[in-house]
């Protein structure tokens, strides 16, 4: 749209103006100059037209322009848009089958490894199994020759044993025969006799009541007899097992003790006995005595057992187990022998020493 501007300011001007002048020869003639000095304020109006004609119409032009340009803008926009959507969905449909299909072959990869792996462990349990079976069977085996061995020299020990008892009975058994001869068999002998003889005998019951006297006073014999034998069997197993003697020095006996302990679970290192089992003894202060010694025993009293009783008592209890075990009637009892032996190796054996 055209339009006229109106201005008005006024301007000052200054300045200076030199002029020379000169006049005939005369008296007073001569030449000469006159500088003059100015300064005066002009008014000044101006007075400007502008013409936008022009310009109004590149603005249309322009405005046309944009709009045309601001309509493919969108539509391709909305084009784009659209095409990257789509291209979304399709890179994103490409990478989530992708990665199943990944999964897929890496899981289908770990399963044929660990099959394979865990097949090959399973072969290698069927080995160790054969190996143990086989190794059992030669223990078995071993077992046997060594319990046939162990059973013949027993065997041999105890044939040796007999031949010594009967070597030590052999008095009692000459007893015994002397007993027989002196004293049963002139009763057995003159016991019987034939009927003919009882001619003198005035009737059969004074005939019975002899015979049943004669019974009689033979069975106090035999059972005196017998008492005698056992005495003096009785007296002989004294005489041999326990010898009379003094001893000038104190000795220790040892009572095998069982006892059973508990640990707290609250307060660590907290150990606690709770039962206390001995053998069978008469005395019950010597039981008491036991049971309270274990119970007021600290862990640092413990000490290891000697060497040398350490293998009577492992030798002990090896002849205790085989020895149950020959004499159990359980079915399980080689299974019951084995954890005992399991238990046994794994010992820890200690003593109390009562300062």
């Amino acid at each position: 749209m055209s339009y006229t501007q109106r201005f008005t300011t006024s301007v000052t001007v200054s300045g200076s103006k030199t002029v020379s002048y000169s006049y005939p020869a005369s008296e007073h003639g001569g030449s000469g100059s006159k500088t003059v000095y100015f300064q005066e304020t002009v008014p000044v109006n101006i007075n400007i037209h502008v013409d936008t004609t022009p310009f109004d119409q590149s603005v249309a032009i322009a405005n046309a322009t944009v709009d045309t340009l601001t309509g493919a803008v969108v539509s391709m926009n909305s084009s784009q848009c659209s095409a990257i959507h789509e291209s979304g969905e399709k890179i994103s449909n490409a990478l989530t089958e992708g990665f199943y299909k990944l999964i897929g072959s890496e899981l289908t990869t770990q399963i044929s490894e660990n099959k394979s792996i865990l097949q090959s462990k399973i072969a290698l349990v069927i080995e160790l199994s054969k190996d143990i079976a086989n190794k059992h069977g030669r223990m078995a085996e071993d077992m046997n020759r060594l319990k046939r061995h162990y059973s013949e020299v027993f065997d041999a020990i105890d044939e040796d044993c007999e031949k010594r008892i009967l070597a030590l009975d052999k008095p009692a058994f000459n007893l015994f025969k002397a007993r027989e001869n002196l004293i049963k068999e002139p009763y057995t002998r003159d016991g019987v006799f034939p009927l003919q003889e009882t001619k003198d005998i005035s009737s059969c019951q004074t005939l019975s009541a002899v015979g049943r006297l004669r019974r009689k006073v033979s069975d106090v014999i035999k059972i005196m007899t017998g008492t005698a034998l056992n005495t003096q069997k009785y007296l002989r197993d004294i005489n041999t097992f326990v010898k009379p003697g003094e001893v000038k020095e104190k000795i220790k006996a040892f009572v095998p003790v069982v006892y059973c302990e508990q640990t707290s679970l609250k307060e660590e290192g907290c150990k606690e006995v709770v039962s206390v089992f001995n053998s069978e003894l008469d005395s019950e202060e010597l039981k008491e005595k036991i049971k309270d010694f274990v119970l007021g025993a600290q862990a640092e009293k413990w000490d290891c057992i000697q060497e040398g009783e350490l293998k009577l008592i492992d030798q002990w209890f090896m002849n205790y187990a085989e020895q149950d075990l020959n004499n159990s009637v359980l079915e399980d009892k080689q299974r019951v022998y084995d954890q005992i032996m399991s238990l046994w190796k794994n010992k820890a054996l200690k003593t109390l020493d009562k300062k």
